[in-house]
């Protein structure tokens, strides 16, 4: 009985497995989604002359929107930042006058 278990486990684990390896195998990349790729200048070796990039012929435009959203991701950083250091002021403040007339 331990036998035919062991057997049972072994089989199914390598079924799984084996499934897990075709589909990453077989997967499609059409169906991956589409994305702006790595900011790559369109460099050129200088033995071959041949694009050095995977996707040559893609536009850069996505230069100026990364630098729009961390700048964007920036301003929303300092807006937190600066709203936390005021509350943190007023408690400051407030904590002075309690001390103050508690004297």
């Amino acid at each position: 009985m331990k036998n035919r278990t062991t057997v049972l486990l072994g089989s199914l684990t390598f079924t799984c497995v084996f499934a897990f390896m075709m589909t990453v195998a077989f997967g499609n990349p059409a169906m991956l989604p589409d994305h702006p790729g790595h900011p790559m200048k369109p460099l050129k070796s200088p033995v071959t002359g041949q694009s050095l990039a995977n996707d040559p012929g893609r536009n850069l435009w996505f230069e100026q929107k990364a630098l729009n959203a961390a700048s964007r991701e920036g301003n929303e950083d300092m807006k937190l930042r600066t709203q936390s250091s005021l509350l943190e002021e007023e408690r400051m403040e407030e904590k002075n006058e309690n001390m103050e007339k508690t004297n």
